[in-house]
């Protein structure tokens, strides 16, 4: 009794024969396409100011992996002073990726669990896409 399966082989290599592929001759390559320019700035810059009764901070630029450690030490010097009010102003963050959001998040559930808050504003463009995508815009009370 032959395996069931035994023809399998044979069809396996009859489709790779036909399904070979080939690289086309230099003169049929597709012209040269520009790559895309992006104004995504990566650098980031923030501004602290404290007052009596908030602090504000400015976040400029990209936070991403890179910066993220930076800002991480500022909102834990933030926590340390324990605000009543912090307010995040986020107009000119151009770039956020997880490790962003990430601090961010945890600025916002350290101060509210100190019973302080978090106001978020100013977020547009790619970081606001990433804000509604983590669907943080409801968290934040983002009004967009």
């Amino acid at each position: 009794m032959s395996h069931p399966f035994a023809g399998l082989s044979n069809l396996g290599r009859a489709f790779a024969r036909r399904t070979r592929t080939t690289t086309p001759p230099p003169s049929a390559a597709l012209p040269a396409v520009a790559a895309p320019t992006t104004s995504i700035t990566r650098e980031m810059r923030f501004t602290r100011t404290d007052s009596a009764t908030e602090t504000f901070l400015r976040i400029e630029g990209g936070l991403d992996l890179e910066s993220a450690p930076q800002l991480r030490a500022t909102f834990d010097a933030i926590v340390a002073a324990q605000p009543r009010h912090v307010v995040l102003d986020l107009d000119a963050l151009t770039l956020l990726d997880s490790s962003g959001v990430g601090a961010i998040v945890s600025l916002f559930k350290r101060v509210n669990g100190a019973g302080g808050t978090v106001v978020v504003k100013g977020v547009q463009g790619q970081p606001l896409a990433v804000c509604k995508l983590l669907k943080l815009d409801r968290v934040f009370g983002l009004n967009v």
